[in-house]
């Protein structure tokens, strides 16, 4: 019979993941304090955060499906991403690719599991912060150049009658 802690943890652990937008299990053997540490600090700026639980609660969070369960082995933590799909997704392989010490073993995203080949490709796709602004530029660029195409007008309205000013001046 699974303890009072056990339970509680199983049911932080389930209402982590059932919150994220997407998960990484990934083995952190041999990562440093002092990176981890730096790392954690980068996720929460991204809306993510780093969990280590025990691979059994990992497990039976997911239901013991064998993409996760084939994967439960050694250190592993996860990594959730609340705000957007990737940004976390993107921290942590930006992490892998510097230090190259933390392994991605498996992924989920809309109850869908990916592999770590899959979650790399998710951390290449621009996030919700970089899609909004170029969508905002996108909806900016028209309504700039608007702004230059009145304002033509008026300049070379107001050159046109310096122009006439100037003549008078010179005739009178």
């Amino acid at each position: 019979m699974p303890s009072q802690k056990n339970t509680q943890n199983l049911d932080i652990t389930k209402e982590k993941i059932a919150r994220a937008k997407s998960v990484l299990v990934v083995d952190y053997a041999g990562v440093p304090v002092n990176d981890l540490t730096a790392f954690r600090r980068d996720l929460k700026k991204s809306g993510g955060e780093f969990f280590v639980t025990k691979n059994t609660l990992i497990g039976l969070s997911f239901d013991k499906k064998p993409e996760v369960m084939n994967a439960l082995s050694g250190m592993n933590a996860l990594i959730l991403s609340y705000d957007d799909e990737v940004g976390a997704v993107k921290v942590t392989y930006d992490f892998i690719k510097d230090k190259e010490k933390m392994n991605v073993k498996v992924g989920y995203l809309d109850g869908q599991f990916l592999t770590p080949d899959q979650a790399e490709a998710l951390s290449k796709i621009p996030g919700k912060t970089e899609l909004l602004s170029a969508l905002a530029r996108t909806l900016n660029g028209p309504a700039t150049n608007l702004v230059g195409v009145l304002k033509a007008n008026v300049r070379d309205l107001t050159y046109v009658l310096y122009a006439i000013a100037d003549k008078k001046e010179k005739e009178a």
